[in-house]
């Protein structure tokens, strides 16, 4: 399995573009646009109506929803949400991607693989967060892309 895992400064030290903005780079992996895939509880903590943006926890719980259901967890982006309920992207690029399936995998080997990816890239970054946060008026969210078996990935952007 092919992945990258990114901390890092943008190179002009501005916010990083959202995966949805189209001619960034970002991988063929959709950024969902159906929070309906969730349980109620969590679909009112996403910081988007479209996209699935949760703080630690409840991203940890998302992941365990979305592969039982049969989603692969192609990456995940970090999103802050300020004190004052602002939110949007760090200065800091935080996230991660998982770029295919090896030829033979099956899909159910697939998707644990993505999940636990996924998972121990999201601890390894919050617990960096913990570490390294300066300030308790932020916190760290987490945007899950995901891919259904036999769905050809895509931008899903307005």
């Amino acid at each position: 399995m092919s992945t990258a895992y990114s901390t890092q400064a943008t190179s002009k030290g501005t916010p990083h573009s959202s995966p949805c903005l189209k001619g960034q780079g970002h991988p063929a992996a959709f950024w969902v646009n159906d929070t309906n895939l969730l349980p109620e509880a969590l679909r009112k903590q996403s910081l988007s109506e479209r996209e699935i943006v949760l703080p630690f926890q409840e991203t940890l719980q998302a992941l365990e929803i979305l592969a039982t259901a049969g989603y692969s967890l192609q990456g995940w982006e970090g999103w802050i949400r300020y004190a004052n309920g602002k939110y949007g992207h760090p200065l800091m690029v935080i996230g991660a991607i998982e770029f295919g399936r090896r030829p033979g995998q099956t899909w159910v080997d697939y998707v644990q693989e993505t999940k636990n990816f996924c998972r121990q890239t999201i601890e390894k970054e919050q617990k960096h967060w913990n570490i390294q946060a300066k300030s308790q008026e932020q916190t760290l969210y987490f945007c899950l892309a995901i891919e259904a078996e036999n769905e050809k990935s895509k931008e899903n952007c307005p």
